[in-house]
């Protein structure tokens, strides 16, 4: 399993997803930059490919898959205390 740390996302910015994770990415441990669009992320973290974190105050916090029903489906980060999903505070950056 590669373990692969996030530093930022991407949005939607329109229509009904507006403000909806559409990618996820960040840098790996070779300095390769990689960016994953968030089905592909999710079917990586239930397929044992991928697992995903965020660093908060030096500690990992891991990203995970969650399901309000059977069709929505989301990736979920949250630290010790916070309410929020932690992906929301990333920065956007394009490439």
């Amino acid at each position: 399993m590669k373990r692969l740390q996030v530093h930022w996302a991407k949005k939607h910015t329109a229509g009904t997803s507006m403000g909806e994770l559409r990618t996820i990415g960040g840098i790996d441990i070779h300095g390769n930059i990689w960016n994953i669009q968030v089905e592909e992320a999710i079917a990586g973290i239930r397929a044992g490919k991928w697992e995903f974190y965020l660093q908060e105050n030096y500690l990992e916090i891991p990203i995970t898959v969650h399901s309000l029903n059977e069709s929505e489906t989301f990736l979920l980060s949250q630290g010790h205390g916070y309410l929020p999903n932690l992906l929301d505070e990333l920065p956007e950056i394009s490439f």
